[in-house]
């Protein structure tokens, strides 16, 4: 797969995002999934499982609007999906890396509970926050290049904020 250098408002926006967290030294949750997945267009989530589970996720009116969801049953589904938002979490938690972004692809990716979406997320290990993941869900037919160029983006500043 060939990798998209990040635009300057993808660099600007995530780059605003991280400054956040370098100045707090945690992550805004729900200001973060908002800004991210309005930045992708798709439904994005943040997930944090030490002690207490904090998930929060935003997006879903976005990726609804996509022509995919005029079908009812890949709607009901979708929902279905995000009702069970911790166990997806989770699941990606499990499944992902924290050198790189995992992509995720419908029928082929390993989480079997994305069968007719798709995800791209990341996980990290922070003493303050514990283990986190960040996810992005949407049709199989997101733009996987810039939705991969920019959690690579945010995969390297966590990297340079937490060590």
């Amino acid at each position: 797969m060939s990798h998209k250098v990040p635009s300057k408002k993808e660099r600007t926006v995530v780059s605003e995002i991280m400054k956040d967290m370098k100045e707090r030294h945690e992550i805004i949750f729900e200001d973060f999934v908002k800004t991210l997945s309005e930045e992708l267009g798709l439904f994005t989530g943040i997930a944090n499982f030490s002690g207490n589970p904090k998930i929060e996720g935003f997006g879903l009116e976005r990726v609804f609007s996509e022509p995919e969801f005029d079908d009812h049953g890949l709607t009901v589904e979708f929902s279905r999906l995000i009702d069970n938002l911790e166990g997806v979490a989770r699941n990606l938690l499990e499944e992902s890396s924290d050198a790189r972004p995992e992509i995720f692809i419908g029928k082929e990716s390993s989480p079997e509970y994305v069968k007719e979406f798709s995800a791209v997320a990341i996980k990290f290990l922070d003493e303050d926050l514990g283990e986190s993941v960040i996810f992005s869900l949407g049709p199989k037919r997101m733009n996987y290049e810039k939705t991969y160029s920019v959690y690579s983006l945010i995969n390297n500043e966590i990297k340079e904020v937490i060590e």
